[in-house]
């Protein structure tokens, strides 16, 4: 699983009429802790000592600002391919711990001969693996504009940890930005109490172009006809039967990550968790206890959590088998890497014994974990560990699909090239060297920046031409706006949907108490479902989702469009009835029936 947040493209333009009640509910708020440097962007703009390729940074004199006199000016005289191309740096000395509650303000404008100008806000560690806190995309035009921005610390961040930026590398432009403060109110102030800066992304119009080409591929490549024929047993026809025919699970993969705990433990929160499972979804991944350290240090926990699932009739995905840090695996691990030979030795027996400790009872493995800025293991045994690894599970289970995963794919409104394409060429290469990859696991943590519903479909064809299946495989969005957080979840889950390439979409968690970020869960802490959580079931189960009835017509027939999944049948006739089970594929589905 990803281990820091990672945020999507969204367009965060200040509307007016709402920012004075921004004002006065900041206004409002307690004095607060002040995160940010009293110079931070005085010293934004030393720390980039002014220059680089891409332009210089400056702090200048601004007269008419609202409330200070000097600001960051930022001109970019050559486009890089990411936004990060250019940035500016402010370490701050303040410490913060997870989960507290913070709030960035500052003003920004076009400068120069830019009429326009967009940028981004970034709070992360100033040291690898970088976890990001908050990335924040805003745009603005010549008029000085304010903006809100709350967040989460996802993490506990140390003295000389915390690393403020402004990145506008994406476009030749110039900005200024100034009256920069980070405040945080500690970990009692709730995320939706703070201000903030509306938000939207592109595609979220209700006439938006996609929509139409998203249903049309859903009602072909999700859809299929099932043909019912009803004959008396001397084999007469039987016009004018009723024919009920109830989905009761879908062919498509939606699911969850689950935590062993709730799973196996008492309790009325736990009955309440394992009702939900059992009713929302028909695929899982298990969130730690398949992870190579987990299962060494409990075997029984994890075999016990699979039995669990499979004796509910749920598919189990795996999670994971090789991620390839250090940081990552079992300390020993991490000890033999001057040691070529026994750590091969260890990680091709590690990935043979648990997954025959599983044969026949995972659908989907993650076999390699985030492997593009994990490659520990690769630069101690070559690139070549990888296939071998993925050989090894097939030796190990022949049956099981095995998937590679990674992060920031989808991320960062798709502008993470340089990500998307290490991602691309490391498949190519297991390709290549005949690895037996056979699905690829793309994460969707969302946070307040949103990709274009049309990226999101961009991405997905480029990976798609690999010949592959796309799964979603660690979904969630943790923004303060609940209805933008329904209305992307509602726009993404059918972009995904619709593309032909995919085959599952996981949501990596949706309990408040057990989420590893509690503001993006479905289902609240008292066990109510939020905004977006309403949205994932009534897709999954009313607007993607056949029940219906109908009558038999000539020659005993009736005909249902409906969605690929396991379906029951109920035929009545005068007072005979009949109930029968059918699975309806892609090729459609002819039932017959004897009444």
């Amino acid at each position: 699983m990803l281990r820091c947040i990672l945020l999507f493209l969204a367009l965060a333009v200040p509307a007016f009429a709402d920012m004075a009640a921004q004002d006065a509910r900041f206004k409002k708020l307690p004095a607060g802790r002040e995160i940010s440097p009293p110079r931070a962007l005085e010293g934004m703009a030393l720390a980039l000592a002014k220059t680089n390729k891409h332009g210089i940074a400056e702090y200048v004199d601004v007269k008419g600002a609202p409330g200070f006199e000097k600001a960051l000016r930022m001109t970019v005289r050559k486009a890089s391919e990411n936004a990060w191309g250019f940035q500016t740096n402010a370490k701050c000395s303040a410490k913060a711990a997870k989960g507290e509650v913070m709030l960035a303000v500052f003003w920004a404008r076009a400068a120069g001969a830019s009429d326009e100008a967009q940028g981004t806000f970034v709070f992360e560690l100033a040291r690898p693996p970088y976890t990001k806190s908050s990335a924040f995309r805003f745009e603005c035009g010549k008029a000085w504009s304010k903006y809100y921005v709350p967040f989460v610390a996802a993490m506990d961040y140390g003295e000389e940890d915390i690393a403020l930026h402004f990145q506008a590398g994406s476009a030749k432009q110039a900005m200024e930005i100034g009256g920069l403060r980070v405040i945080s109110y500690g970990k009692g102030m709730a995320l939706g109490g703070l201000p903030y800066t509306p938000i939207t992304y592109k595609g979220r119009a209700a006439d938006a172009a996609w929509r139409k080409e998203a249903a049309e591929s859903i009602e072909k490549m999700r859809k299929a006809q099932l043909t019912v024929i009803v004959h008396s047993i001397s084999g007469k026809s039987l016009p004018g039967a009723q024919v009920r025919v109830r989905q009761v699970r879908h062919a498509y993969g939606f699911g969850s990550a689950v935590g062993a705990s709730p799973l196996l433990d008492e309790g009325t929160d736990a009955d309440t968790y394992r009702d939900l499972v059992r009713n929302s979804f028909n695929r899982v991944t298990i969130e730690n206890e398949l992870k190579w350290p987990e299962f060494e240090r409990n075997r029984q926990r994890a075999l016990d959590t699979v039995k669990w699932l499979r004796d509910a009739g749920i598919a189990v995905r795996g999670h994971n088998l090789l991620w390839p840090g250090w940081t990552r695996l079992p300390k020993d691990v991490a000890a033999l890497q001057d040691k070529p030979d026994a750590l091969r030795k260890r990680i091709l027996e590690h990935v043979r014994d648990e997954v025959g400790a599983f044969k026949g009872q995972i659908l989907e493995w993650d076999v390699v974990n985030e492997p593009v800025t994990n490659t520990d293991v690769q630069r101690a045994l070559g690139k070549g560990i990888l296939a071998e690894t993925f050989r090894a599970a097939r030796e190990a289970d022949p049956q099981a699909k095995l998937f590679i995963n990674d992060y920031s794919i989808l991320s960062h409104g798709g502008a993470d090239t340089e990500h998307q394409d290490g991602y691309f060429r490391v498949i190519k290469e297991l390709l290549d060297a005949k690895a037996p990859v056979q699905g690829i696991g793309m994460q969707g943590h969302f946070n307040e920046q949103l990709t274009p519903i049309t990226k999101v479909w961009e991405i997905l064809n480029r990976f798609g031409a690999l010949g592959l299946p796309i799964e979603i495989t660690e979904h969630d969005i943790n923004v303060w706006d609940d209805e933008v957080m329904a209305d992307y979840t509602r726009d993404f889950m059918t972009a995904v949907f619709a593309h032909p390439a995919t085959s599952g979409f996981i949501t990596w968690g949706f309990w408040e108490k057990r989420h590893w970020i509690p503001n993006a869960a479905q289902w609240t802490a008292d066990w109510q479902p939020r905004g977006h959580g309403k949205v994932w079931y009534d897709l999954v189960f009313k607007k993607w989702w056949t029940n219906t009835s109908t009558w038999t017509g000539r020659g005993g027939v009736a005909k249902v469009r409906g969605f690929l999944g396991d379906y029951t049948i109920e035929v009545r006739s005068g007072s005979k009835t009949k109930t029968v089970q059918a699975k309806l594929t892609k090729s459609g589905a002819r039932v017959e029936i004897e009444l």
